[in-house]
């Protein structure tokens, strides 16, 4: 096992009200796996499977309390069953987010039956969980949509995930991300989030999505990110990043013009099969993140 670690954690905002509030101390660590790409019980399955061993083989010695699965976790006939399948074989709680390539499969609906179970569980074990309804009428396509919008408080933190996934079936536009303006749609649903939970300590609120929250060809366009941003805004110190799949490369991203840093983890599906860790440090008044990229072998 090969650790390659990414400097990036938070600087906080550490003025007089974090040093009131005590030391910073070792909280948890969460782990973040992207684009498992789940099809039949072939390589992909495989890279799964060993991905999950290693977190149920190391949770305890690093403190790992959840995984999140960013997209592209499954589709088809076999992929969503046989991801769900998979990963319950972890020891750690897990989140799966919605991708793009359920919808453009014609899974979205699937997913939501099978994932439920998983969300239902969820809210067992963690402080104020919230789930969107589903489905709800999307009136930009005259369709019904499964948006998966939740979010819950885990040792100080308030966690957001956010379904950005077009509904648009084919072509480029298929790729790009999608605010879903509507009543029902997964803007309503987060700026209702952040109205109720916007005000916790200094980078306390931290997103999970398929496509990055940034401006890009593969997720938002200029008008997109500016009203973004502009929600964002009046969060600010409570918001620390948005970590995020969909490109199959690691990259992070910390633009000081805007409210997120944007973290995008690899694809395990193919090459190499690196993990995300994230240590989180904090008190009651500041959270901070150190990130590692952990490469499995895999033959």
């Amino acid at each position: 096992m090969l650790l390659l670690l990414a400097c990036t954690p938070s600087p906080g905002h550490t003025g007089d009200s974090a040093v009131d509030a005590g030391p910073v101390e070792p909280l948890f660590s969460f782990v973040v796996f992207a684009d498992p790409h789940v099809t039949a019980d072939d390589e992909h399955a495989e890279r799964l499977r060993t991905a999950v061993k290693w977190v149920n083989d190391n949770a305890e010695a690093e403190g790992i309390e959840l995984l999140f699965i960013v997209g592209d976790i499954g589709w088809g006939d076999v992929g969503v069953d046989l991801a769900n399948e998979l990963l319950g074989a972890l020891s750690v709680p897990w989140v799966p987010v919605l991708g793009d390539n359920e919808v453009q499969y014609g899974s979205e609906e699937r997913f939501d039956a099978v994932f439920s179970l998983q969300y239902a569980a969820l809210a067992e074990q963690f402080e104020g969980f919230d789930r969107a309804a589903t489905p709800v009428d999307n009136p930009d396509y005259g369709l019904q949509s499964w948006f998966q919008d939740f979010s819950f408080d885990h040792r100080g933190l308030h966690l957001v995930g956010v379904d950005w996934n077009s509904r648009h079936i084919g072509g480029l536009e298929g790729e790009m991300a999608d605010l879903h303006d509507f009543e029902g749609g997964s803007w309503e649903w987060l700026a209702s989030d952040l109205e109720q939970h916007g005000e916790g300590a200094n980078d306390s609120i931290v997103f999970f999505s398929h496509h990055p929250m940034h401006l890009s060809p593969g997720a938002f366009d200029l008008e997109e990110i500016d009203l973004l941003d502009g929600l964002l805004a009046a969060y600010d110190d409570a918001l620390y990043a948005n970590f995020a799949g969909h490109y199959h490369v690691n990259g992070d991203e910390a633009d000081p013009a805007r409210p997120i840093e944007v973290h995008v983890t690899d694809a395990i599906w193919d090459d190499t099969l690196t993990l995300r860790q994230v240590d989180v440090t904090g008190n009651a008044a500041v959270a901070e993140y150190t990130h590692t990229l952990v490469e499995l072998p895999f033959d």
